[in-house]
C-alpha cells in the first residue's frame, strides 16, 4: 500500500482548486463573449436602428440643414462595433451641440424616442423681444438692427421696419454688435422688462431705451417723455417711485394742462423724483426751447 505524506495531499489540493478556477473562469469568459455578441447582434439589427428622423419647431431655421446635421453625426459606430443610429446609443449630445452652435437663432434642442426606429427632435427657436439698432433713435431713418430675444442676446440681422414694431435698445455697447453677443448683462435685461411691463400696466408705451455709458438709462414712451433711471437702483423701488409720481396731484395737473408739456421723469435720485414741462407754442405744434423750473417730489 502506498503512502501519501501531508505534503502531497497539499499540493494535489491546491491543483484541483486552481483547475476548478480555471474551469469557472473558462465558463464566465465563454458568457461574457456570448452576451457581447449577442448584444452587438440585437443592436445592428435594423428594427432597433433609428430609420425615420422627424424635425419640428423650424420657422426661419432651415430644416434641411438640421436634417444634414443629424445625418452627419448618426454616421458610422461607436468603438467600430456598435451603430450610431441605435436608439439606445445615438450620439444626442453631440447632434445638439451641432444644431445650437450652428444656428444663432436656436437656444434648445429636444428628442423624444416614438419608437425603436423612430426619433422626433424638436427644436427651440428665439423669439424676438426686441431690437438693438446702431445710431439715434430715429423711427423714419434705415438703420442696421439685430433681433434681440428675452434674455438679451443678438440673434439675428433685423430687417428694416416702417413704423414701431418691437422695442428698441440703443447707445453704449461694452464691444462691437456681434451676433451670439448679449446686449446687457441679464441681471440688467430683467430689470428693464420688469420696468416695460409696469409702464404698460399704467398704459404707458415703452418705445425705446437709450444705453448710456454712465450706466444710466433714458426710456422713451410713446406718450413723448423719457424716464431716466440708474442701473444700480432696485426695480421695486424705482416702480414705487415712478407710480407715486404719475399719480400726484400736481403732476396729473400739469400734464392735463395744455400749455405745457411732459419732457421727463427723473428716478435716479433716490427719495427725490425730479420732472420737467416745457411750454408749448399755441400758435403753432412746436415746443418753444423756453424751459418750465424742473420740479421734485418726495416720493415716500
Amino acid at each position: 500500500m502506498k503512502l501519501y505524506t501531508n505534503k502531497n495531499v497539499l499540493v494535489k489540493a491546491k491543483a484541483a482548486r486552481r483547475h476548478r478556477a480555471f474551469k469557472h473562469f473558462g465558463y464566465l469568459l465563454i458568457l461574457f463573449l456570448f452576451i457581447i455578441i449577442s448584444s452587438i447582434f440585437v443592436l445592428n439589427n435594423k428594427s432597433l436602428n433609428l430609420q425615420t428622423i422627424v424635425i419640428t419647431g423650424t420657422v426661419f431655421v432651415s430644416k434641411t440643414e438640421v436634417a444634414k446635421i443629424i445625418d452627419d453625426e448618426m454616421r458610422g459606430f461607436h468603438l467600430g462595433i456598435i451603430p450610431k443610429k441605435s436608439f439606445m446609443f445615438y450620439p444626442k449630445n453631440s447632434i445638439r451641440e451641432r444644431i445650437l452652435s450652428s444656428f444663432d437663432r436656436v437656444y434648445a434642442a429636444t428628442f423624444t424616442e416614438e419608437s425603436p426606429s423612430e426619433l422626433l427632435v424638436t427644436v427651440h427657436e428665439r423669439v424676438p423681444d426686441a431690437v438693438w439698432c446702431e445710431g439715434e433713435f430715429n423711427r423714419s431713418t434705415e438703420r442696421r438692427c439685430y433681433y434681440v430675444d428675452k434674455i438679451g442676446l443678438l440673434y439675428d440681422v433685423a430687417p428694416s421696419f416702417s413704423g414701431p414694431v418691437y422695442f428698441e435698445y440703443y447707445g453704449y455697447l461694452r464691444e462691437s454688435p456681434r451676433l451670439g453677443n448679449n446686449v446687457l448683462d441679464l441681471e440688467q435685461i430683467i430689470k428693464i422688462q420688469e420696468f416695460r411691463r409696469e409702464l404698460i400696466k399704467n398704459n404707458i408705451e415703452p418705445i425705446s431705451i437709450l444705453i448710456k455709458s454712465d450706466k444710466s438709462y433714458e426710456l422713451m414712451t410713446g406718450q413723448g417723455w423719457k424716464v431716466f433711471f440708474s442701473s444700480d437702483a432696485p426695480v421695486e423701488l424705482m416702480i414705487k417711485h415712478l407710480n407715486l409720481t404719475l399719480l400726484s396731484e400736481i403732476l396729473t395737473k400739469r400734464v392735463t394742462d395744455k400749455k405745457s408739456k411732459l419732457e421727463y421723469i427723473d428716478l435716479r435720485y433716490g427719495e427725490k423724483v425730479f420732472y420737467k414741462f416745457v411750454e408749448i407754442d399755441l400758435s403753432g405744434s412746436n415746443v418753444s426751447n423756453k424751459p418750465v423750473t424742473s420740479t421734485s417730489t418726495n416720493a415716500r
